[in-house]
């Protein structure tokens, strides 16, 4: 079971309102700013299980190292492609 924290409902707040850009985790932190903001350590965790639940995508940085997670806007997303522009970085 799935628990719904206000910090999992700020990070996922802050995920759609920028649907057109991925963010690393650190980047994560430090733009998002309120009350419900999550520890590193937290947005980690609950990155993690966003991914895993399909609600998230992450991807490679160009050619680095470092992962970025980006909100997915569909609801269905395990039944179709997700392309992601190699100039732009949009889905």
């Amino acid at each position: 079971m799935a628990y719904r924290t206000a910090q999992k409902e700020s990070l996922m707040a802050f995920l759609r309102q920028h649907t057109d850009k991925a963010f690393t985790v650190e980047e994560i932190a430090a733009a998002m700013d309120g009350e419900n903001t999550p520890g590193k350590s937290t947005l980690y965790r609950l990155i993690t299980h966003l991914v895993e639940d399909g609600s998230v995508k992450r991807f490679v940085r160009g050619n680095s190292r470092q992962f970025v997670y980006q909100a997915v806007g569909c609801s269905h997303c395990d039944a179709h492609l997700h392309m992601k522009c190699v100039d732009c970085g949009r889905i």
